[in-house]
């Protein structure tokens, strides 16, 4: 699944275990520690 932040009206009580698309990241964005990131698709997709 993919969910896009900004469509969160509350915390989803959950942590993200992967992030993709880290090259269109906004500079203040602070990633999950300990999920790996990818600067577009993971590999294998």
């Amino acid at each position: 699944m993919i969910l896009r932040v900004a469509t969160l009206d509350d915390d989803p009580g959950t942590q993200a275990v992967v992030h993709i698309w880290t090259s269109h990241d906004a500079p203040w964005l602070d990633d999950e520690p300990g999920a790996p990131g990818y600067p577009e698709w993971p590999p294998g997709r």
